[in-house]
């Protein structure tokens, strides 16, 4: 009998785990993603028994997540209220991040500074960079190649998913099987400088600022192009774009190639643009030069006295022509 109930808790031990690892739903709390959220700040909340503090925490540094000032003062005085505040190096850390991703670079700062010291210098530096890059200072390139040389596994992979929204399929690839190398036959820096002197030459600038290029264009596309919800891509691979992708496809444009060169107008674009607004009702004032400026007359009057106006609309039958510049 004791070993028939010993098998029989056995095999109910083997079914509970091929249940978890098919379903993807174990008792062990996932990692939070390195990208944005220090995973020692979570785990720790965890330890506490502040799940539901950990979980906001989480979700505010989530990738597609963009959160503004009132949400991060709202959290902070949760944490506050309810868990004795921010304490380790790690929980800095946290909170310098979602200043980060609020856009407020001297609150980010200062959170950073109670980290100082008490988080991995690669980790503190690629943050100075950070804050630097937000305040579109080319300073930041030296605590980004500061923080290149001293990262470790967890610093390496943050500086990669900064700019994997860059990355061809083949470098992807080659990034891959580079990480499986040990960690004494591999130089994270070296591959990163190879990266960005292959875009940097393309651009016709120098190696920073094309990093610090980027780091405004993400930040641009994070405000303008972020993606809303938790779906992600499908055919990611298909299309390039990285399957933690922040923005839609018009920020993965923006990232890529940078802002337009040239905006090409329309008659709708016209009509809603500050200085046209409200003069649609027909084309009359081809002799003002309000609207030249964008290669379309001012529209300001009805062409009613036009003689072949009402002419035109009758015989055309076209109603918008008729109620619209016929008046």
């Amino acid at each position: 009998m004791p070993r028939v109930a010993a098998v029989s808790v056995l095999g109910r031990e083997l079914r509970r785990a091929v249940v978890c690892a098919l379903v993807g739903v174990c008792c062990v709390p996932s990692p939070a993603r390195s990208q944005t959220m220090p995973g020692p700040a979570y785990h720790d909340l965890l330890a506490r028994g502040q799940d539901r503090l950990a979980r906001d925490l989480a979700r505010r540094l989530d990738l597609r997540s963009h959160p503004d000032h009132d949400d991060v003062e709202d959290f902070l005085d949760r944490w506050n209220d309810e868990a004795d505040g921010p304490q380790s190096g790690f929980d800095w850390l946290a909170i310098a991040r979602m200043w980060l991703r609020a856009g407020d670079a001297e609150r980010a700062e200062s959170a950073l500074e109670r980290a100082e010291g008490r988080i991995p210098e690669a980790l503190h530096h690629f943050d100075e960079a950070r804050i630097a890059f937000l305040r579109s200072e080319l300073s930041g390139a030296a605590d980004y190649w500061a923080a290149c040389a001293l990262a470790d596994e967890t610093a390496a992979t943050e500086i990669w998913l900064d700019v994997e929204i860059l990355a061809t399929p083949d470098e992807m690839r080659a990034w891959d099987g580079f990480r499986t190398l040990p960690s004494g036959d591999r130089d994270d820096c070296a591959f990163l400088r190879r990266f960005w002197n292959r875009r940097a030459a393309a651009s016709g600038v120098g190696v920073d600022e094309r990093i610090l290029a980027h780091y405004e264009r993400t930040r641009f596309a994070l405000d303008h192009y972020r993606r809303r919800g938790r779906v992600r891509p499908r055919f990611s691979v298909r299309l390039g774009r990285p399957s933690n992708s922040v923005y839609d496809d018009r920020g993965l444009l923006y990232v890529r190639m940078g802002p337009p060169t040239t905006r090409p107008s329309t008659a709708a674009a016209i009509a809603s643009s500050p200085t046209c607004r409200g003069r649609m009702t027909g084309p009359a004032d081809f002799g003002s030069t309000t609207c030249l400026r964008s290669g379309l007359p001012t529209i300001g009057t009805c062409w009613r006295t036009w003689p072949w106006c009402t002419a035109v609309a009758r015989g055309t039958g076209i109603r918008w022509w008729r109620s619209r510049l016929c008046c």
